[in-house]
Order: structure tokens, then C-alpha cells, then sequence
């Protein structure tokens, strides 16, 4: 399942919390993700399983349940970046060609020395 569409707070553990205090947290997040909540759920970035089983065993004793928590490993989110920014340039790319294919004409230099200019390039 995916979170819902909408505002998602994103949490990189990159080292074990204490019970105690990943309770808390994860309790507001409960709470902020409510179906009345500003929240659609919350992301968990981490690499370490044993951090990743903690955090599902305190989110479920808490009643933060799917879909609004998620887990991905930093490679993931890496990958996902890379994936959409690859995407995104191709978009751009596919833009400016469908621009310039339109273009009836170049803009005309405000003057002498920017005609030169222009020329040059």
C-alpha cells in the first residue's frame, strides 16, 4: 500500500532510538496523520533492519499503521531521485524541441552590439 496523496513527513534513522523516544515520535505522527490530520503519513529512510523492525513494532503499538507509514532504504530513495531527475531533463528536453519547432522567428537584438554579439556565438 501507498501512503495517500498529500503532505508526508519523511524520517531518516540512520542509528536506533531508544524505545521510549521513537514512541513519541512516532505517537505525534499518529496523531498528525489522523484521517482529521495535516499529515498523510510518514516515510522511514533507513538501511539497518534491525532499526527498520523496531520502528514497525513501536508504529504498530502506537496505532500508526499502512498506509500511513512507509518504509525505503537509502539505495531506494537514490534511486528514485536519480529516476525522476532523469525524467524531469527529458521533459525539459522534449520542451525546448517542441519550443524551438514553433518559433516563427529568433528575438531581435536590442541593438548593433548585440547583433555582433550573436552572430559570434
Amino acid at each position: 500500500m501507498q501512503i495517500a496523496p498529500g503532505p508526508v513527513a519523511i524520517e531518516v534513522e540512520l542509528q536506533r532510538k531508544t524505545a521510549r523516544r521513537l514512541r513519541g515520535i512516532l505517537a505525534m505522527y499518529a496523531r498528525l496523520s489522523d484521517d482529521d490530520g495535516p499529515l498523510a503519513g510518514v516515510i522511514y529512510v533507513t538501511d539497518s533492519t534491525d532499526v527498520a523492525q523496531l520502528v514497525a513494532r513501536v508504529a504498530d503499538d502506537v496505532g500508526l499503521w499502512n498506509p500511513a507509514i512507509s518504509f525505503r532504504t537509502i539505495r531506494d530513495v537514490k534511486a528514485q531521485t536519480y529516476a525522476a531527475a532523469r525524467a524531469r531533463a527529458a521533459d525539459n528536453w522534449t520542451d525546448a524541441t517542441a519550443m524551438m519547432a514553433t518559433a516563427v522567428e529568433p528575438p531581435r537584438p536590442r541593438c548593433q552590439r548585440h547583433a555582433a554579439a550573436a552572430i559570434e556565438r
